[in-house]
């Protein structure tokens, strides 16, 4: 398997993310994330971090529509790999609501004045959508679409490695590929055909 010998390569710092879009195959539903995880298990040390689900634009299904793809986000070294969460932080759902319009309030627990909020942005957890915020004056989310491919890779990128760091892809097309340069990243264009058949 491909991810086997990608491992063998790879520093402890570096991290794997795949894409992988469940399919409907011969009217029944194909869990590819599921599937491709734990064939990785058994063949390999990956440790998988998360997967994260990718909202996207509807695809019809016979029993339910399909809204989303999985991201698995494996890892070499469960300490040592390398992980910026503030490069890919989001604007708060509500900022300047929940607490009056203030940024900072009296904690129960401490003697001390606490922000409410963390300035970068919050977390982006592990289920990605595109938030529009354009149709009334604060900050509250009007409506969440569909993030964009691209977009989710930049923030696989800016998560898991530093700028001027080589990013080795595969099955990505040109503009992505071009997405990722501009992040100030050197990027490796790997064909899925010739991994197969190297590692084979």
């Amino acid at each position: 398997m491909v991810c086997e010998h990608l491992y063998e390569e790879m520093d402890k710092s570096e991290s794997l993310w795949i894409f992988a879009p469940s399919e409907d195959l011969k009217n029944e539903y194909w869990p590819v994330a599921m599937a491709v995880a734990d064939e990785i298990r058994e063949r390999s040390p990956y440790a998988l971090k998360n997967v994260i689900s990718r909202y996207t634009d509807p695809s019809a299904v016979r029993n339910f529509t399909n809204t989303h793809e999985e991201i698995l986000f494996l890892v070499k070294d469960k300490k040592e790999y390398y992980f910026d969460k503030d490069s890919i932080r989001v604007a708060h759902a509500y900022e300047g609501n929940e607490w009056g319009e203030r940024s900072e309030g009296q904690s129960a627990y401490h003697d001390n004045q606490v922000r409410r909020y963390n300035p970068d942005g919050k977390d982006p957890g592990n289920l990605w959508l595109a938030e529009d915020r354009t149709e009334t004056a604060d900050a509250t989310i009007d409506r969440t679409e569909s993030l964009p491919r691209g977009q989710a890779v930049i923030r696989c990128v800016r998560a898991g490695s530093r700028e001027d760091e080589i990013i080795n892809v595969a099955g990505f097309n040109d503009s992505i590929i071009d997405l990722i340069e501009e992040e100030d990243r050197e990027c490796r264009h790997l064909s899925l055909d010739e991994l197969i058949e190297k590692y084979r």
